[in-house]
């Protein structure tokens, strides 16, 4: 073969493999590999150089094309984003602050903004503001609000507007307290001021949140009650330990340990998902016994629970007042998968009030609707028309779980 014919033919497979065609370097290759040696080392090598050729040249001209697209586009599902950049509903109504809420869910990370506008105060009045979370709990057998402070500053006004931000971490109702007390101005701006400091503050409700509530919704759900059912399992782990004291004292530091870790991911969990009621439930009953196995107590032979000097050697109570049991813990933690399921349907109620009650809706409700919590109110909910009335009725049956 002539060198001529070799580097057409070597540019042409490189051409077809979309490869940026060197002759010179092809060339000077092929010559190296051809040149007298070992006849056993030089027909090894020739075998190798072949096939990283051909491997080369087939995988370089392979074009990735994903099923069901374009090439290089990926198939698959992007998490819808939260949209952005539209007021939020709010519930102020006075004619000297103008409100606007804004969630820019498209930020990284993304951000809560409060606007105030008005054009009865002068520039450089200082606003405080302060933003109040709306917690959840599980007190005496009902699924209890209330408020948890959080984020606060001072701001200015400029140009007849002021300005305060927050991060973002998942849907939520928050309570905003607007104020422009006389202690935080400057004394010119008080003189200048026509307004009574009694009508300079203001307080209303903001549910913080778009589309991106019910795709957060089941995930989370299903995570709770995972975590309850782990407690529960762990609970009775604990007490098959507790047959004997030898048996428990070689399990005692692995079973400590568990307990610790599952009331640390429950804490987590409840600060940052829409169900801090029921993972408040785990994680006390997880600290309940992580802290009672050191000083659990046999006499006789037979488990005597948890004992010591801070209990007067008597039996320790639960976080809830009642006399230690794991029969008791099965009993909260069972509670806290129904509760659960109370917070999976007041979220849906939430949602509903703030857009329309929807296909989307009814969907997560079938999907749980034989879970604990969520059946007894199931068949109602669905039953309820696209306009919703009577869904807003329902909530404070949903947060009842045990009449007094």
């Amino acid at each position: 073969m002539s060198s001529d014919v070799f580097e057409k033919n070597v540019s042409e497979l490189i051409r077809r493999g979309a490869l940026q065609p060197d002759p010179a370097r092809a060339r000077e290759r092929f010559l190296r590999e051809v040149a007298p040696a070992e006849p056993r080392s030089w027909k090894l090598a020739a075998a190798a150089a072949a096939m990283l050729v051909a491997v080369t040249i087939v995988w370089s001209a392979r074009t990735e094309r994903p099923a069901g697209g374009q090439p290089g586009q990926s198939t698959k599902p992007e998490r819808p984003e939260p949209w952005s950049g539209h007021p939020l509903r709010t519930a102020l109504q006075d004619d000297l602050l103008f409100e606007q809420v804004i969630l820019r869910g498209r930020l990284r990370p993304p951000k809560v903004e409060f606007h105030g506008r008005s054009k009865a105060f002068p520039e450089g009045l200082f606003f405080q503001v302060r933003v109040h979370r709306t917690w959840e709990t599980y007190v005496e057998g009902r699924i209890v609000s209330c408020d948890r402070e959080s984020p606060a500053g001072v701001v200015a006004m400029q140009k007849q507007e002021i300005q305060f931000e927050w991060d973002y971490r998942g849907p939520e109702i928050v309570r905003l307290e607007v104020s422009a007390h006389d202690d935080l101005q400057e004394r010119d701006v008080v003189k200048a001021l026509k307004i009574p400091e009694s009508r300079r503050k203001w307080a209303f409700p903001c549910d913080v949140w778009n589309q991106d509530l019910l795709w957060r919704l089941e995930p989370q759900y299903t995570e709770a009650v995972s975590l309850a059912r782990e407690a529960r399992e762990l609970a009775g782990r604990i007490e098959e330990a507790c047959a004997s004291e030898a048996l428990f004292k070689s399990r005692e530091k692995s079973l400590v340990a568990e307990a610790e870790r599952l009331q640390s991911r429950a804490s987590a969990f409840k600060s940052k998902s829409l169900f801090p009621a029921s993972m408040g439930e785990v994680e006390f009953a997880a600290r309940d016994l992580a802290v009672s196995m050191p000083i659990f107590k046999w006499e006789a032979g037979k488990f005597a629970g948890p004992k010591s000097y801070y209990t007067n050697d008597k039996l320790a109570n639960t976080y809830r007042g009642d006399p230690f049991g794991f029969d008791a813990f099965r009993r909260y933690l069972d509670e806290a998968v129904a509760v659960a399921g109370r917070e999976y349907l007041l979220w849906i109620l939430r949602d509903a009030s703030v857009s329309s009650y929807d296909e989307n809706h009814r969907k997560l409700i079938r999907e749980q609707a034989l879970k604990p919590g969520v059946e007894e109110f199931a068949q109602r909910m669905l039953l309820i028309d696209g306009g919703g009335n009577g869904l807003a009725e329902l909530a404070p049956e949903i947060r009842v779980l045990k009449k007094k």
